[in-house]
């Protein structure tokens, strides 16, 4: 044998154990944020694709993230880290921008455009919009009128 070089048994014995490097692995892997990165993009484009889709219908975090093969907390860290901002964030900006659409282009009572974005009634639509958009939604339809 040559000198300085150790037989393979005695390298074997001085490895941790297959659980202990697995183990080891598996935080180096997540501490990298790769995992994070190439799953988040995965599931990301599914879940983006899938409220974007269906905003207008009662969707379920829980829901969406058993879709993308997540539980709802994990789904909402990478979402959080990922995106900056939550699913359910996500979910009611796109109702908004639905909403604050139909209000420049349509003269549907507030109530239909609430329903027909999935909001589950006129005061909670009101409420997200205005907290959305720092305007009330029957002010801005009056404002988008006159620059219209």
């Amino acid at each position: 044998m040559a000198q300085g070089r150790r037989p393979l048994v005695t390298i074997l014995r001085a490895q941790p154990s297959s659980s202990r490097r697995l183990r080891a692995a598996r935080k180096l892997f997540y501490d990298s944020g790769f995992l994070n990165y190439w799953c988040g993009q995965w599931f990301l484009t599914a879940v983006v694709d899938i409220i974007r889709r269906d905003f207008a219908q009662p969707l379920r975090i829980a829901a969406l993230a058993a879709h993308a093969g997540f539980s709802a907390s994990r789904m909402e860290r990478l979402m959080r880290s990922v995106l900056g901002v939550s699913p359910r964030q996500l979910l009611t900006r796109q109702r908004v921008e639905a909403a604050a659409t139909l209000l420049r282009n349509t003269d549907q009572s507030l109530n239909d455009i609430a329903l027909d974005c999935g909001f589950c009634d006129q005061p909670t639509f009101c409420r997200q919009f205005k907290a959305a958009t720092s305007l009330a939604p029957g002010a801005y339809r009056r404002m988008a009128g006159m620059v219209a």
